[in-house]
């Protein structure tokens, strides 16, 4: 085994405990932070908007289906980051057998991730 494909392991393997690794990883803290909008959302009450106002009745279902809208990214972003460390895990177990037939498994990867510019570009770092 190269020193070349040590690294590239470790490095793989803090990717997987950084994305998908426990109560502090990337998918555990957008899944919490979704949670924690389900509390914004149940504060968006009668109390506090009024029941007669229609303006702030129009306002109070605005904000409220944003919160839910900005919910359900989180969700996903979550989701995603899960999905990308579990194909880091088989990209892992390539590196076995085929370097290159990894580092293209983990690439392709990224590729197909329906993520922003922090995925798309990862295949520069492997």
């Amino acid at each position: 085994m190269s020193d070349t494909m040590e690294i590239t392991r470790e490095k793989w393997q803090r990717w997987i405990d950084t994305l998908a690794g426990g109560d502090d990883s990337i998918a555990a803290r957008l899944e919490a932070a979704a949670r924690h909008i389900d509390d914004i959302i149940n504060m968006q009450t009668p109390a506090k908007w009024g029941t007669t106002e229609p303006g702030l009745k129009a306002f109070q279902r605005a904000y409220t289906s944003y919160w839910r809208e900005e919910q359900q990214a989180l969700i996903s972003m979550s989701q995603n980051a899960a999905e990308f460390a579990s194909r880091v895990k088989e990209a892992l177990k390539l590196l076995d057998t085929n370097e290159e037939e990894a580092v293209e498994f983990l690439n392709q990867a990224a590729r197909s991730m329906p993520a922003g510019p922090a995925l798309k570009g990862i295949g520069q770092f492997l």
